[in-house]
């Protein structure tokens, strides 16, 4: 009686182990939460791409070509953290592009606002311009460094604690510091006066008594 008691408990328990498996095996997969959700999301959003390029331009026109050795994708509000990141802008109606060259950078707000940091080196025609911050705004295509640049050319050398470059009308203003006119013979290079004029006419002279360019 005893041996049939305890045959009987234990299919008892092999049937009972037997139907939770197969409600669980025919169970419709489990939703999942919401922060299961954003948690799987940011796993996902947090994987690195190798060898990203990025472009942006309008009416056919390219207006800059971005590529970098190393892209992530932040969920916060779309960001893409980029490292060594070379772009390529155009300026103005010229066909001689612009370079942009640093350590670290990040695009968001679907590529209208680019910032790249640590050492920022432009190059332009023969002219160096330095940095350790800059921004570019897409929409009105200014460039700035808020922190200040240097900037070197075959025949002048300026410096301000803020600089910013308009790559739609080419021209280059200087806030407190060495206003820089371009004095080699050639329109088509950016005017670092702080004012707009006609730059091959300009010399280079400090801001307090830089001449306003012709």
């Amino acid at each position: 009686m005893r041996r049939l008691l305890v045959v009987l408990v234990a299919l008892a328990v092999l049937g009972t182990a037997g139907y939770a498996a197969w409600r669980h095996f025919l169970a419709p997969p489990k939703v999942p939460t919401k922060e299961q959700a954003r948690d799987a999301l940011e796993e996902a959003v947090g994987l690195a791409l190798k060898g990203v390029e990025l472009v942006q331009g309008e009416k056919g026109v390219e207006l800059w070509r971005l590529k970098a050795t190393w892209a992530a994708l932040r969920q916060e509000k779309g960001v893409i953290d980029v490292d060594s990141p070379d772009i390529i802008y155009k300026v103005g109606k010229t066909e001689e592009p612009l370079r942009v060259i640093a350590p670290k950078g990040e695009v968001r707000d679907n590529q209208s606002f680019i910032r790249l940091w640590d050492k920022v080196t432009c190059t332009y025609r023969d002219y160096v311009l330095d940095g350790t911050l800059m921004t570019y705004n897409s929409t009105s295509r200014l460039m700035v460094f808020p922190e200040g640049a240097v900037i070197v050319g075959a025949t002048s050398r300026g410096n301000a604690t803020r600089l910013s470059w308009n790559l739609a009308t080419n021209v280059i203003e200087g806030e407190d510091g060495v206003v820089v006119h371009w004095s080699r013979a050639d329109a088509a290079a950016p005017n670092a006066s702080g004012t707009s004029g006609n730059p091959d006419r300009a010399t280079h002279a400090p801001a307090e008594t830089a001449p306003a360019a012709r």
